[in-house]
């Protein structure tokens, strides 16, 4: 798999993401979009999208086994999403958590995902 497939891979599972969350709140949530990024020693650290999945790409061949990835928070402007690669070894797409299918991406449900202020 390519940087760039593997990029529009994570687009779209985000978007999936993000969804669902809709889908559960009834309502339409803002385009922009933060991660923030657990695991792999960032700490929750907010960065966009593009840099996540830069970060989460570690080559043609060698991909974290299971990407989390739930919508938690917006505001009336943006979408926070939390995104966290698990500790297992490195692999390749064949050994992901869904091959077949979204590969590494596992899309989880947040207990609560928190409405900071938003004007809907």
């Amino acid at each position: 798999m390519t940087r760039s497939e593997f990029l529009a891979r994570f687009d779209q599972q985000v978007s999936a993401a993000i969804s669902a969350a809709e889908s559960r709140l009834g309502k339409e949530l803002p385009s922009e979009r933060i991660i923030r990024l657990h695991g792999a020693g960032l700490g929750g650290k907010p960065v966009s999208a593009s840099e996540a999945g830069s970060l989460l790409w570690l080559g043609d061949d060698l991909f974290f086994g299971i990407i989390d990835i739930a919508v938690t928070a917006y505001d009336g402007t943006t979408v926070e999403l939390f995104v966290r690669p698990s500790g297992h070894p490195p692999a390749p797409w064949s050994q992901t958590w869904e091959p077949d299918g979204a590969g590494p991406f596992k899309q989880i449900a947040s207990a609560v995902i928190e409405d900071h202020g938003s004007s809907t």
